[in-house]
């Protein structure tokens, strides 16, 4: 499971059983540092990406 996906896992678990989000971090398998930390936006990586296929395509 990414961890994306275990991040909404937490906060929904913490919404509808009204759990602890450390409690919540623990069942999931997430660490509650990588929970709380906003993932890193991608930036201009889309023409870098545009670029890689278009040299791979060669």
């Amino acid at each position: 499971m990414s961890p994306a996906r275990r991040r909404r896992a937490v906060v929904m678990l913490c919404d509808r059983l009204d759990v602890s989000e450390r409690w919540a971090c623990r069942v999931v398998g997430q660490h509650r540092s990588t929970q709380r930390r906003e993932p890193a936006c991608a930036g201009d990586d889309g023409t870098l990406r545009v670029a890689l296929r278009e040299i791979a395509e060669l």
